[in-house]
């Protein structure tokens, strides 16, 4: 393309070969701009009668009242789940024992935590929680029988199950209006707490934490005690995992890590899509 030059500008006069070079930088420049302007709109199909409405998911608060009523729910589904571990009747004696008092407990708070959502006006959860049996319960013990329902894997559901509803019941305090109801539901905590230590002992990897130095120095010589139902298998290296007796104020929030039927496996607290909501009245 040639150049315009002053002359040409100052005589305002273009030859018949100038024309045609500067019309066809502009069909070139127009084709340009055309390929890229956004498409046009594709037309609308009309529609003709009343749009489909929608509805919204109900909306869930989570209150004093449902965080009792999954507390009770929750002491329901370790009772159900621990008499079906003794109904299988393949733990030793020791262990099947230390279970049933495990029941007793959990019993007893299911009570104590019925009867407080009564005093506070609520309507008590006397029932199993059924996302936790789905999720975690059931697929555990199908697991262990099809695994030929074995002592070892029973101890780790038990130790399992305990740290779940320890941790779970440790995550409501913060959340509880009342203060009076936030030392209620940690004293079944603190309680459910102490027997996921004395689970920890039926796992044969389990280990003491010693004591800091100024504790240990003070506290009497440790004698060498056989834990009650522990067993004597070898657990898989890959299964190692880390269980301790911590001696500590609070509690981990994470999942509770076990290893049932040779697969390793994490189950989580329960959360919102598992409390024990309140169904709004119906007019």
């Amino acid at each position: 393309m040639d150049p315009i030059t002053d002359e040409d500008l100052a005589s305002a006069t273009f030859s018949r070969r100038r024309i045609l070079i500067v019309g066809g930088f502009s069909v070139a420049a127009a084709a340009l701009v055309a390929a890229c302007a956004s498409d046009k709109p594709k037309p609308q199909v009309p529609e003709a009668g009343v749009a489909p409405s929608t509805t919204a998911l109900p909306e869930q608060n989570v209150t004093d009242v449902v965080l009792l009523r999954t507390a009770s729910s929750l002491q329901h589904s370790l009772i159900d789940g621990y008499n079906k571990v003794l109904a299988i009747g393949t733990v030793p004696a020791a262990t099947a024992d230390l279970v049933r008092r495990f029941v007793a407990h959990h019993t007893a708070h299911a009570t104590l935590l019925e009867d407080t959502t009564r005093d506070v006006g609520g309507e008590p959860f006397t029932e199993a929680n059924a996302a936790l049996d789905q999720n975690v319960i059931d697929p555990a013990l199908t697991a262990i029988a099809a695994a030929g329902n074995d002592a070892a894997d029973f101890s780790w559901f038990v130790y399992g199950l305990e740290n779940v509803a320890a941790g779970t019941l440790q995550s409501f305090v913060p959340v509880l209006q009342v203060p009076a109801l936030r030392a209620t539901v940690m004293s079944v905590g603190g309680a459910t707490a102490r027997q996921a230590a004395i689970a920890a002992g039926l796992i044969p990897t389990a280990v003491v934490v010693p004591l800091p130095p100024d504790l240990a120095a003070a506290a009497p010589s440790p004698t060498t005690t056989a834990v009650p139902g522990a067993t004597t298998t070898t657990t898989p290296a890959n299964l190692l995992i880390p269980v301790a007796k911590v001696p500590a104020s609070f509690g981990s929030l994470t999942p509770v890590s076990v290893a049932i039927a040779g697969t390793e496996d994490a189950w989580n607290l329960l959360g919102p899509n598992s409390y024990e909501y309140v169904d709004a009245p119906t007019s």
